[in-house]
């Protein structure tokens, strides 16, 4: 599974880069610190996954939300964030999931567990209704 991390603090960036390297067949293809590095490095990335800090550049844009999910449909986005009454603002949004800055990282990981058994089953699927040769 490829990850994406946007997050504007570089802690943040570099802990959470270090943490999901450690786990097998998952791998950060990218980080970006604000919006316009996110949208300029999406394009030459292919991730699975976009894990967004809700307050990225000063605050999180519906602008930038619908932008990047009319250009990456599929793209799971996890949006991050410290304060827990950002997850019905995200769900509104349309986001896929969210996790709170402030769990375990253990519940980061079931997250992503959660976002790898998403691309598995529609990998499954799609490969249902390919043509046989």
């Amino acid at each position: 599974m490829n990850i994406f991390i946007a997050d504007r603090q570089k802690k943040v960036r570099n802990a959470l880069k270090i943490l999901l390297s450690k786990h097998p067949g998952w791998n950060v293809t990218g980080m970006a610190k604000d919006p316009d590095e996110l949208e300029k490095e999406l394009h030459n990335q292919n991730p699975n996954v976009l894990l967004l800090d809700w307050s990225l550049g000063n605050t999180l844009s519906n602008d930038l939300l619908e932008s990047l999910q009319s250009t990456h449909p599929d793209l799971i986005i996890v949006i991050m964030s410290g304060n827990p009454d950002i997850r019905k603002q995200a769900k509104t949004a349309g986001v896929d999931l969210f996790i709170n800055k402030l769990d375990s990282p253990h519940s980061l990981i079931s997250t992503l567990n959660a976002c790898e058994r998403k691309i598995e089953q529609k990998n499954t699927s799609t490969q249902e209704h390919l043509p046989l040769k």
